[in-house]
């Protein structure tokens, strides 16, 4: 507001609108507070806050529209040129004669075409490979590309990059086709939009938030990796890996894949793994370790780490498995089983190990099998049981190591085990326990109370084929009702150390019949000492069951005295030659034998007599003369060289020892081939061997020397059973 407001025009020299016009001036420069202001003639004028704050407005404004432009740059499609289309922006495109066109910078918009394009054609310009760049910016511009007969898409839908599956399963885009880029579970697969009932396994079929099914695409085996094993375990924790492996062979099984691969590492698992028909499970050469520690049961409630019940047609192939088989407080306990198939048939087990189980290998009612380089490690029973009329088994190098028994057979039929090795059965507490130096859960079994190398019982047609077992405790032998060949067996460093023991046996009313040929029976020891309870073979029912030894027969080292095999009732030496027997059982009084008594100065016949005294028999030996000492002989055949010998009794005497020796004599000169020193007051001996070529023009004798003061010697309990091949 102007003081005076003269009205005067312009050019005025009044002062008093010179000082209208100094006050205007003041509040057009300096105020800050508005934005007009009235000059002296009335007009209103922007003062220079309102300049400032109109710039600034302006200046958002320009950036707002800025931005906008920039959002709106794109090219909109109008669609195919015509009549009625409404441009209402630069930006905006239509088709004509397959080239896009917007409108000229001239064109004042908006505007709407005529479909006269020859009046209309000045407003608009091509823009051709602009809207191109565009199209193939968008998600669906690989569409636009061509590639091998098809476009680009067809290539990136079918290898869309995806770390996981759970990213798949939250997929919904229009890929066909991804690539799982996670290790383990790496793979392609391709969507079925075929298939809209298939379950997710996990591994091979995975289903997307869309309800699409997503399928792996392989050839050959499956991998349980594709399902999430992880073969970690430390020996104290680890992944969980049962559902991975069964869902990788159920997923076989539905698939019709015939091998699933579990690579090398070590597999926890929380339940057995059940095999199905006709899908082989294959390791990495045992390197592949699956461990169950638990109690678990299978769905035919057995405790056992593979189980297989009612399958055919399939194989397990280097596979390592361990079971829950512990040592605390020097208490063992175990409960699993290794590998135990129920009624399975027409399958084979190859390269595997079951180690720390209950028993390692179980097959029950399964025929048209078998088992072949497979060990049985520190299972606390038997390495292998074969059952309720399991028939045409073959059982091919078989290694039971460490465990409690070796093979039982019970109920089995025309079946085969061939080249069995035994280590170390039965060793469970004792000294030598490979197992237990490092502070583990040791051997299986207990060496004072050992099981069986072999028992076999209602087994008809069983084949053993060079089985070996070297240093161990168990008993070698047992058989009830039980018919079987054993070919060329090898056992080394066998010990007894229990108080009830036989090497062979048979037991029970119902015949058997055993026929062990060429075997080889070395270092045998018995370290409790011979007695009744400890037999080197043992007949029950003389009357239907025999054991057959036949071959360069090695007896059992004396090991167990007049027990060890010669003269057992029930135990037949095939191919042998008697050439002396002399029992007490079959002596009769007044009987004798023909000894020859020999002194140092010749030969002159002596005599062997049966006579009673105190109410037992006693063989006496009487002499000629009366010498330091008398040599009885018996005159072995000509040319026998493998020679089987019993020979035990007691005698009374003031002398330390008495002698047994296999000589050869010319009549003069006397070469001693094998001796023998009974301690004092007795000799036991039981052996076999074979003889060196004798000198020429010698004979072969068995001699017993007696050093005694009287003419007459008196020997106790006596056995001679004198035979060769």
């Amino acid at each position: 507001m102007t003081a005076f407001n003269t009205g005067n025009p312009i050019g005025s020299t009044n002062p008093k609108d010179l000082y209208d016009n100094a006050q205007n001036l003041d509040v057009l420069v300096n105020s800050n507070t508005d934005v007009s202001h009235a000059d002296r003639l009335g007009v209103q004028r922007k003062t220079w806050h309102g300049m400032e704050s109109e710039f600034d407005a302006d200046q958002t404004q320009r950036s707002s529209e800025f931005a906008q432009f920039l959002a709106d740059s794109a090219y909109q499609d109008l669609g195919v040129y015509g009549a009625g289309i409404e441009v209402t922006r630069y930006n905006q495109v239509f088709l004509k004669d397959g080239e896009f066109y917007r409108a000229a910078a001239t064109l004042v918009l908006p505007y709407t075409t005529t479909g006269v394009w020859v009046s209309e054609s000045a407003s608009f310009v091509g823009v051709g490979d602009a809207v191109l760049r565009q199209d193939l910016a968008t998600q669906d511009g690989a569409d636009l590309v061509g590639f091998d007969g098809g476009t680009a898409q067809d290539v990136l839908d079918n290898a869309k990059p995806m770390a996981n599956y759970t990213a798949l399963r939250a997929y919904t885009g229009r890929a066909t086709g991804v690539r799982i880029t996670q290790t383990g579970l790496a793979g392609f697969f391709q969507r079925d939009d075929a298939d809209t009932i298939s379950a997710d396994n996990g591994g091979t079929i995975i289903v997307d938030a869309s309800g699409r099914r997503w399928k792996r695409l392989f050839s050959g085996s499956l991998n349980v990796m594709w399902f999430g094993a992880n073969g970690d375990w430390n020996g104290t924790t680890g992944t969980d890996n049962y559902e991975a492996i069964q869902g990788a062979i159920n997923a076989a099984d539905m698939l019709v894949v015939g091998k699933v691969e579990i690579p090398r590492g070590s597999y926890y698992i929380s339940k057995p793994i059940e095999v199905a028909s006709a899908v082989d499970i294959v390791g990495d050469g045992q390197y592949t370790h699956i461990i169950k520690t638990n109690a678990a049961l299978s769905t035919g409630g057995i405790d056992c780490v593979i189980y297989g019940k009612d399958k055919q047609r399939f194989q397990i192939q280097n596979i390592r498995v361990r079971g829950n088989r512990v040592k605390s407080l020097g208490v063992v306990t175990a409960s699993t089983h290794g590998f135990y198939m129920d009624g399975c048939n027409y399958f084979g087990i190859f390269n595997t190990r079951a180690q720390e189980c209950v028993n390692g290998y179980v097959y029950e009612t399964c025929w048209c099998c078998s088992l072949e380089q497979a060990t049985a490690q520190q299972c606390q029973q038997y390495g292998f049981i074969l059952r309720e009329s399991t028939t045409s088994v073959v059982l091919r190098n078989t290694t039971a190591w460490g465990t409690g028994g070796g093979w039982r057979l019970d109920g089995v039929v025309y079946s085969q085990l061939i080249g069995c090795a035994c280590d170390y059965s039965d060793a469970g507490g004792a000294s030598n326990d490979p197992f237990a130096a490092s502070g583990g859960s040791g051997s299986g079994g207990d060496y004072l109370n050992p099981q069986y190398i072999f028992r076999l019982s209602a087994c008809q047609g069983i084949t053993i084929v060079s089985p070996g077992c070297e240093n161990s405790y168990s008993k070698w032998l047992y058989a009830e009702g039980a018919f079987a060949t054993i070919t060329s067996p090898y056992v080394y460093n066998l010990k007894c150390s229990a108080n009830n023991y036989a090497f062979c046996e048979t037991r029970g009313s119902g015949g058997s019949a055993i026929s062990i040929q060429n075997p080889q029976f070395a270092d045998i020891t018995n370290t409790v000492g011979i007695g009744f309870t400890r037999r080197g073979y043992f007949v029950e029912n003389t009357q239907v069951q025999r054991i057959y030894l036949s071959g360069i027969t090695s007896q059992i080292n004396g090991a167990f005295g007049i027990y060890s095999v010669l003269g057992i009732p029930g135990v037949e030496i095939l191919g042998k030659n008697a050439a002396a027997r002399f029992t007490q059982e079959n002596m009769l009084i007044g009987g004798g034998q023909p000894f020859l008594l020999s002194h140092s100065t010749g030969e002159t016949v002596g005599t062997a007599s049966i006579v009673e005294s105190g109410g037992e028999k006693i063989l006496r030996l009487k002499a000629t003369n009366d010498t330091a000492f008398s040599r009885f002989r018996i005159k072995l055949p000509d040319g026998f060289k493998h020679v089987m010998l019993q020979m035990a009794f007691g005698y009374v005497s003031t002398y330390q020892t008495a002698d047994v020796k296999i000589i050869e004599t010319d009549g003069t000169t006397i070469n001693n081939l094998k001796s023998w020193t009974g301690s004092t007051g007795a000799v036991s001996i039981a052996e076999s061997f074979t003889l060196p070529t004798l000198s020429a023009g010698y004979k072969a004798y068995l001699q017993i020397q007696l050093r005694h003061t009287s003419e007459t010697f008196d020997l106790k309990n006596f056995v001679l059973d004198l035979n060769y091949l």
